[in-house]
């Protein structure tokens, strides 16, 4: 056995950097419960990777971290207050429950839950991201020694109410102390403990039962949780309030187990995604409304407003592209209250300051630029094409307090003259954005259609007629522009090449231009599906539409799968196509015309040719039906 939780060192390990504990030894052999641990391996269980002794100590080498969680909570002026980043608290309960899990599995129990055994680790270079552990093994017992007694010298505020109403057994330890007080551990008192850590971390730090140990203790005793009530209302509504209950009862017998924590609590996490994605579709709308409030409303469930979508783009990005309400700067400033990262990447390498300069035409702009820069945004920060706010500000930008603007980077030491990877800087920008001459030529009077964000004309490129669409500057993402100019496919429409006429703030797209510009489209609707003819629809494999239309997302055919699908459909149309024109091939039954409809209301191709390219108007010659010539020039018609 080893005393107390011991001293934690940094050293050194054949794993690289790793926290080594010293304990003063009790015994010297390997026990079953260490020899379990260092088979353990789990992201939320601390790694012990060897396990050392000399005639005095023992040493453990465990996973590195950054502090722990008790530490989070100490006040600001304290030298030891952990002041580094933390998981999205949903994402944090997760990983708690998560390795308690993984241990109950394995038959261990922890026996000395509490936020000092909570390490806070930063995961392997390139991962960036910060996850929780369990530690302190110094109690862990097997399932079936569960209800034996162990010593332990815990604050009783992170005690299940059925250790404290133990009577105190005081036992003096092989080192002469007498403050070890013998208690049962237990998979059902982990659970409850670990409740407790939860409403800590949710509490900023308060524990659920009180302020002061002795209150606390009764109160857990009494089953009171006064604290309860300080959470938000509609966070512990989306949280599940009963999930607190049920780990906190005071019959360990009624108590729900590690497994069904880490269930109801990934429940709670896809309802706060989808809650997040939410708040992501409705920043990401061109929006003139005031949509402070909605913001607000969302935010208010808790929800991770560092959240991103597909493009590593995150809430305050949107916002920065798309909101031109004259309360653009309360809805930034409500998400930076919120906790939002202001110096978030995209995939391009694009922050909110980026996003502010490339996209924000309104009389907003220089008030948040400043708004960004109060909230510690690095100004200067560089993109993935090497270019900073200036460059996206003078290429792009055109208000009239552009110059205003200017003079604001520039003061916050953005670097007017920095060259971008196309080698120009933001000044060779300003000079030439409006002495721009134009590549291509459209001709205003010959539109071809309208598209959602701009009109289509009849133009020229490079000696050849194409299409060209004329965007407004603020629909614009040149992402998508660069990518659409990669792609290559016959049934694609092919982008040649874009630029920017910034005297009317528009882009211009270039597609090929043939005599059939625009082939028209048939749309099925879900509530139009069951009007299809009943046979044509057996034969298209009704499952088809249905799977495509599918509301569930989760449960929809991807593209691969139609394709696939369309072209076991297309085999089956051939074999029909080939069997129609056998039928004028000496077939004389008096119920062709029937046999000719039934094969025509499938869909096939009447014109198909066979092998010898002979296809129905050849086969005419070779009966005289009239009801088959007539049914054929119907089909013509």
């Amino acid at each position: 056995m080893v005393d107390g939780s011991g001293q934690a060192f940094g050293g050194k390990f054949r794993v690289g950097d790793v926290q080594t504990k010293k304990f003063r030894v009790h015994h010297r052999h390997q026990s079953k419960e260490e020899r379990a641990l260092l088979e353990l391996n789990h992201p939320n269980i601390v790694k012990l990777h060897e396990r050392e002794s000399d005639y005095v100590y023992l040493y453990y080498a465990l996973g590195p971290c950054l502090d722990t969680l008790d530490q989070l909570f100490l006040k600001s002026d304290d030298a030891r207050k952990y002041k580094g980043r933390m998981p999205h608290h949903i994402d944090g309960l997760l990983q708690l429950a998560s390795g308690l899990e993984y241990l109950h599995s394995n038959n261990l129990v922890h026996g000395d839950i509490k936020p000092e055994n909570v390490l806070i680790a930063e995961e392997p270079a390139g991962q960036d991201e910060i996850t929780l552990k369990w530690t302190n093994f110094g109690l862990i017992r097997s399932v079936s020694e569960a209800k034996q007694t162990s010593p332990i010298r815990s604050n009783k505020a992170w005690l299940a109410p059925e250790w404290l109403r133990l009577k105190k057994k005081k036992k003096k330890s092989p080192t002469g102390n007498v403050d070890e007080t013998s208690y049962p551990v237990s998979i059902e008192s982990d659970v409850f403990a670990m409740g407790l850590v939860f409403g800590n971390l949710l509490l900023n730090g308060e524990h659920l039962y009180g302020s002061i140990e002795n209150k606390i203790a009764e109160n857990i005793v009494k089953g009171d949780p006064i604290n309860m009530q300080k959470m938000d209302g509609k966070l512990r509504d989306c949280y599940e309030n009963d999930l607190f209950e049920k780990m906190l009862r005071n019959d360990p017998n009624e108590r729900i187990t590690s497994e069904k924590v880490l269930i109801q609590l990934q429940s709670i996490k896809d309802k706060l995604t989808g809650k997040e994605k939410e708040l992501l579709e409705l920043c990401g709308r061109d929006s003139r409304e005031d949509l402070t409030g909605k913001i607000e409303e969302l935010i208010q469930f808790g929800i991770n407003v560092n959240a991103k979508d597909k493009d590593e783009t995150n809430v305050l990005h949107l916002l920065c592209r798309n909101y031109s309400n004259p309360k653009f700067t309360d809805a930034i400033q409500l998400v930076i209250k919120s906790g939002v990262d202001v110096n978030a990447r995209d995939n391009y390498g694009m922050n909110a300051i980026h996003y502010l300069c490339r996209y924000h035409s309104s009389q907003t702009l220089i008030n948040g630029i400043e708004v960004l820069n109060q909230s510690g945004i690095d100004a200067k920060a560089i993109t993935d094409d090497g270019s900073n706010a200036l460059h996206y500000l003078c290429r792009y930008n055109s208000t009239p307090n552009l110059v205003d603007a200017v003079g604001i980077l520039t003061k916050f030491g953005v670097d007017m003259m920095l060259p971008d990877n196309a080698g120009w800087n933001a000044f060779y920008y300003s000079q030439n954005k409006f002495n721009k001459e134009m590549k291509i030529w459209f001709d205003r009077q010959q539109p071809i259609g309208e598209g959602g964000f701009g009109m289509v004309n009849k133009g020229k490129f490079g000696g050849r007629e194409v299409a060209v669409k004329r965007v407004e500057m603020r629909h614009v993402d040149k992402r998508e522009e660069d990518a659409m100019l990669k792609l290559d496919h016959p049934n694609i429409v092919k982008l040649l090449h874009y630029e920017t006429d910034n005297d009317f703030m528009q882009d211009i797209f270039f597609m090929t231009l043939n005599n059939k510009m625009i082939p028209k489209l048939i749309c099925f609707f879900r509530s139009r599906v069951k009007e299809i003819d009943g046979e044509l629809r057996k034969y298209y494999e009704n499952d088809l539409l249905t799977k495509m239309l599918e509301y569930d997302t989760e449960k929809r055919m991807n593209s691969t799968e139609v394709v696939n699908q369309l072209a076991s459909i297309k085999n089956k149309l051939t074999e029909k196509e080939t069997e129609f024109r056998q039928l004028f091939a000496g077939y004389t039954s008096a119920d062709l015309v029937g046999r000719i409809n039934d094969l025509i209301r499938l869909g096939i191709d009447v014109n198909a040719k066979g092998k010898y390219g002979i296809n129905k108007h050849r086969c005419i010659g070779q009966t005289n039906v009239t009801e088959q010539s007539f049914v054929l020039q119907r089909i013509d018609n």
